[in-house]
């Protein structure tokens, strides 16, 4: 009695969100092996991130109105044994849970090949390739192996990422997702839609692509040095919200959390700082952000402040070295912050006072 119940497809992933490659990549792998079951595992923390910018739930919701748009619902079990856990979960946990479940069949587990160029670097990697077969959907570029027993789709697929797919979203840009993906973003407000297009109204379009450059450094600085990147996106995208405002207008708004008194003496000496303190008090009271760390870094991008943490460190050297500044330092100090936050950061400040004193300005950073 042939007791194997098949084929099982597993993909896992922190669909944050599911984009069209996800779905591409899905429905070419099933074709490939031939199985009418795929579990799909959407991970609780990934042990390659240190959060997550949807909920769980919010992922998970996501993901099953793609799977139904693109007719794979029916094929298609999605998991909570990494929800069920609460915790950072690995792959080989997974395959052994798996198994045990299901010990007559055959699992194979797809991944992109970036992930497959980091597998020896994953926990147990020789467990995962010895009880699954792995399946790799190739990018462009990327050479394959015939010689190490690896499964690869016949066919190359686009550079696409969750994270790309964000920083296209903050553009109101959705053409990296499913119709149904969009439609939930919009409905709940998720990824910072709402407030980016509400920023994108209140500048001028140089202005807003500034702020999508800090927010896109910001975010890989965040990610390189373990800070969390919504927070560090979150803070780069409010940083200059109200820098178009009319100076009077700046004052009135950031009076609203700053000290009315020492904004106008400041005023007198350096017009051009009340941006950050308008910027965080209009997050504040028109935006709906109320994380104090957020506002605090917004607060401080441009004049700076003594001992700042690391989010307000990254604003400050994310705006400074943005990938739209053109001054001769934003390069140099951009390249260093990739290999040391520190150095980067006392080499920004180093050049801010030289450049003011230089200027003979009435008030220097972080006074």
């Amino acid at each position: 009695m042939n007791r194997k119940n098949g084929k099982i497809l597993v993909f896992g992933g922190s669909f944050d969100p599911a984009h069209k490659a996800h779905l591409e990549v899905l429905r070419d792998a099933i074709s490939f092996i031939g199985t009418n079951k795929v579990i799909i595992v959407p991970s609780w923390l990934s042990p390659f991130k240190n959060s997550h910018w949807a909920s769980y739930g919010q992922r998970k919701k996501m993901l099953s109105e793609a799977l139904k748009e693109y007719s794979l619902a029916n094929l298609c079990e999605i998991s909570d044994f990494e929800a069920k856990k609460r915790k950072k979960t690995y792959t080989w946990q997974l395959i052994k849970y798996l198994k045990k479940k299901y010990p007559y069949s055959e699992l194979f587990f797809l991944m992109g090949s970036d992930s497959f160029l980091s597998l020896k670097k994953w926990k147990k990697p020789g467990y995962i390739r010895k009880n699954c077969k792995i399946i790799v959907a190739r990018r462009k570029g990327f050479e394959t192996d015939k010689t190490n027993g690896i499964l690869f789709l016949n066919k190359l697929y686009p550079s696409l990422s969750s994270t790309e797919a964000r920083e296209k979203i903050l553009k109101k840009d959705f053409s990296l997702l499913p119709k149904s993906v969009k439609k939930e973003i919009i409905s709940k407000k998720l990824y910072f839609y709402p407030i980016a297009d509400s920023i994108s109204k209140i500048l001028s379009k140089k202005r807003f692509n500034h702020t999508l450059a800090v927010c896109r450094l910001a975010r890989e600085l965040s990610e390189i040095w373990d800070a969390n990147s919504k927070k560090a996106v979150l803070a780069a995208l409010i940083h200059d919200c109200a820098k178009e405002f009319p100076l009077n207008k700046q004052l009135k708004i950031a009076g609203k959390i700053f000290p009315k008194k020492d904004l106008y003496i400041k005023a007198k000496k350096a017009p051009g700082i009340i941006h950050q303190y308008a910027s965080a008090a209009y997050a504040r009271y028109n935006l709906s952000v109320k994380d104090k760390e957020i506002l605090k870094a917004a607060a401080s991008h441009s004049l700076g402040k003594k001992n700042p943490n690391k989010l307000s460190q990254i604003i400050e050297i994310s705006d400074f070295a943005s990938y739209d500044r053109r001054h001769k330092n934003a390069q140099k100090i951009r390249r260093t912050a990739l290999k040391s936050l520190k150095k980067a950061f006392k080499q920004m400040r180093e050049e801010k006072r030289k450049y003011l004193k230089n200027i003979k300005a009435e008030i220097l950073p972080y006074e």
